[in-house]
């Protein structure tokens, strides 16, 4: 379960993400079961909503598993609150769903775009 950390924050950037990933790979890079995390910093104010949202409903990405579950949550620390206002938290997920796609491929020895 690698430990994925997307984003910038600060005030202006993307609010950062902490995510990891669980799943399920046959021999032929067929991926059954995915499960992904994703936290995000909301910093010392409550915004991250609006990524955490958005980035659960689109974590998906272009793949389809059988089995998908995404979890979110997000946190407040001491740093400035993030203001993204493009596809918010959409940009943090999306990446962690690749990894997970190239984690597969490493487990089964075949090219990622074979399992994508």
């Amino acid at each position: 379960l690698p430990l994925f950390t997307a984003g910038g924050g600060g005030g202006g950037a993307r609010p950062p993400m902490e995510g990891s990933f669980r799943l399920a790979v046959d021999q032929g890079g067929v991926v059954s079961s995915i499960e992904l995390t994703a936290a995000f910093d909301s910093g010392v104010v409550d915004g991250g909503a609006g990524d955490l949202t958005m980035g659960v409903c689109w974590a998906d990405n272009a793949y389809r598993a059988d089995d998908f579950a995404v979890h979110g949550s997000f946190y407040n620390s001491g740093v400035v609150g993030s203001t993204a206002c493009r596809a918010p938290g959409v940009v943090q997920t999306i990446p962690l769903h690749e990894l997970a796609m190239e984690a597969a491929a490493e487990a089964v020895g075949l090219p990622a775009d074979a399992v994508r």
